[in-house]
């Protein structure tokens, strides 16, 4: 069997978790379809979302910077620095239920990395609402194991990445 290689293009729409998470560690920025939708009440996502809806149309998502160390921050590994800035990704690939619910999927990214790793950015995706989670290791093969906390989370001994 072949090897199969996605190329992402900067500027470009992407909305599975796979393509976001490897553009946003390879670009440093989000993909053009997904707007922020920081201070906005839960209830006002829903008009951020609708908004944007005629220029990225189905492809709209949200992202949201926080900065806080309760609720599922006590899941994922140890983060760097005093108080960790991440984000989180809405991902969806049903537009009808996503204009009206955020779902339960999101990536999260730590752009200052955890602690043990360095300062480089670091992607978990959740396909249940923060109960479980798998890092992104950016390289072939490219998620590491299921784990539903620190106490089982499994730092890699080696990761190969991809030039």
């Amino acid at each position: 069997m072949g090897t199969t290689i996605t190329t992402l293009t900067k500027g470009h729409y992407y909305t599975s978790y796979e393509e976001v998470a490897a553009y946003w560690i390879g670009f440093g920025e989000f993909p053009v379809n997904y707007v922020c939708a920081d201070g906005d009440s839960s209830s006002s996502c829903k008009d951020t979302k609708n908004r944007y809806f005629p220029t990225y149309g189905e492809d709209t998502r949200l992202w949201f910077t926080y900065h806080r160390t309760n609720g599922y921050m006590l899941q994922v590994p140890d983060y760097n620095g005093s108080t960790p800035t991440y984000y989180e990704f809405d991902i969806s690939d049903n537009w009808s239920s996503y204009k009206t619910n955020r779902g339960a999927y999101r990536l999260m990214g730590m752009p200052y990395g955890v602690k043990n790793y360095g300062n480089d950015p670091v992607v978990f995706y959740t396909s249940d609402h923060y109960d479980h989670f798998i890092e992104y290791y950016n390289f072939d093969g490219g998620w590491g194991s299921l784990f539903a906390g620190r106490g089982d989370y499994v730092k890699p001994e080696t990761v190969s990445p991809i030039y």
